[in-house]
């Protein structure tokens, strides 16, 4: 989630020490500020328990960010942005019995989702 301090990155002047340039493709917008990453566990009929909130600059990849977060999980289930559908990341959670479920990315040259993998990911996208 990106935590915006300036719309025009090329002007910012507030927390130079800690806030950098980055890019929110859900907005389609260059923004000066940090990354908050949330990671929770469910419960039920209850806000999600926080089992990791950090923060990040926002030029920062979620992938290499969360991946030490990531390494100690044992046989559980993720639900997160498309970012983590890496196939080499899905991979190394398969061994650790770690099931990783994001909405259904577009392959390349691919212009439309069949109707099965856009009801999957509208649904993944609601529970996230």
């Amino acid at each position: 989630m990106p935590i915006i301090l300036s719309k025009r990155p090329y002007q910012a002047k507030v927390a130079l020490q800690v806030a950098d340039k980055g890019y929110c493709a859900t907005k389609n917008l260059y923004y000066h500020g940090l990354k908050l990453h949330f990671v929770g566990a469910d419960c039920y009929q209850c806000l999600p328990q926080a089992q990791h909130i950090s923060f990040s600059q926002a030029s920062a990849n979620d992938l290499t960010v969360l991946k030490p977060v990531f390494s100690p999980l044992q046989a559980c289930k993720v639900i997160s942005d498309k970012i983590y559908a890496s196939q080499a990341f899905n991979d190394q959670l398969s061994r650790q019995q770690v099931e990783i479920l994001t909405p259904v990315k577009l392959k390349k040259g691919q212009k439309y989702l069949p109707a099965a993998d856009k009801l999957f990911s509208r649904y993944i996208s609601t529970i996230r």
